[in-house]
């Protein structure tokens, strides 16, 4: 069963713990949370935990990890040439 602690991300808050860290290498807390992220569909196959605390835990970090990525990630894959607009 995920922890009760209350984690704040991007101005909204689920009881589960999401542990999301502020600094480190971007390639290693993007594969961190798509880690996560399966973690909590795993749990939402699960009948025995509280589906709502994950469907909210899943949706707090979708939000917190798709604004990093336009943020940080995409500006600077354009810059190189690495990707174009349609696709970031």
């Amino acid at each position: 069963m995920p922890s009760q602690r209350l984690a704040t991300v991007s101005s909204m808050t689920t009881p589960i713990d999401l542990g999301r860290p502020v600094a480190g290498d971007v390639i290693d807390l993007i594969l961190q949370d798509h880690r996560l992220f399966e973690s909590l569909l795993r749990d939402l196959r699960d009948a025995s935990t509280d589906r709502d605390a994950v469907r909210g835990a899943f949706a707090t970090l979708h939000v917190a990890h798709a604004e990093a990525e336009e943020k940080h990630v995409y500006p600077k894959l354009r810059r190189k040439g690495a990707v174009g607009e349609h696709e970031a």
